[in-house]
């Protein structure tokens, strides 16, 4: 993801660096969807190459952090998919050497086709072999080069992630592991000719790190 001016979505959710205290909750899963349209909407007002799922960023964020003292720490799934339903999941060791297992699942959009194409993606890569340390490294780095954020409880930002208070090595090595994630699918997509067919795509993603601190 190039740096612009307008900054993508995707990546101002992933630099939000927010107290992780947020409950899934349904009020919090309607906010996701209200975000995720006026996502697409600004999408569809500059040239792209593809709307990225804001929602599926969103969800990981929040599953990651709200609710992981409750769910994590007993390896529950709060997303119904995500229990039996999932289309594909991964694994990966966090800095502080807490496994987490993350699952992908509720696509959703307007062209079928688009969410054919996202799910098969899914369901025939090897995430695995995409999540070489090298790779997260360099995404961190690159990462760090941005602006991040951190969103006080009134609503006001101040500069948060690396370097500040607000900084959580965990987070960050989980948002590049899902940055590269979504960055590969963005490629595949791009490769079937399915750029921009769909502004409403979005997907779910729920990390599940048993022991970690939200």
């Amino acid at each position: 993801m190039s740096m612009t001016p307008a900054r993508d979505p995707f990546d101002e959710v992933l630099d939000q660096s927010s107290p992780r205290t947020t409950p899934l909750t349904p009020d919090v899963m309607v906010e996701l969807k209200r975000l995720g349209a006026i996502t697409g909407a600004a999408a569809g007002a500059r040239p792209r190459r593809w709307a990225r799922p804001a929602v599926a960023a969103l969800v990981a964020a929040l599953v990651f952090g709200g609710v992981a003292t409750a769910a994590a720490a007993t390896g529950m799934w709060t997303l119904p998919w995500a229990q039996s339903d999932s289309i594909a999941s991964f694994s990966y060791t966090l800095p502080s050497g807490i496994e987490c297992e993350q699952r992908i699942g509720g696509v959703s959009g307007t062209v079928p086709a688009a969410i054919e194409a996202t799910e098969d993606f899914y369901r025939d890569t090897d995430l695995a072999a995409l999540l070489t340390d090298d790779a997260i490294q360099a995404t961190i780095e690159r990462r760090r080069g941005g602006e991040s954020v951190h969103v006080n409880p009134d609503g006001s930002r101040v500069p948060g992630g690396f370097g500040t208070e607000y900084y959580s090595a965990d987070q960050e090595y989980m948002t590049a592991v899902w940055d590269i994630v979504v960055t590969a699918m963005d490629a595949d997509l791009a490769r079937r000719g399915m750029t921009g067919v769909d502004n409403e795509l979005t997907l779910q993603s729920e990390p599940n790190c048993p022991g970690v601190v939200g």
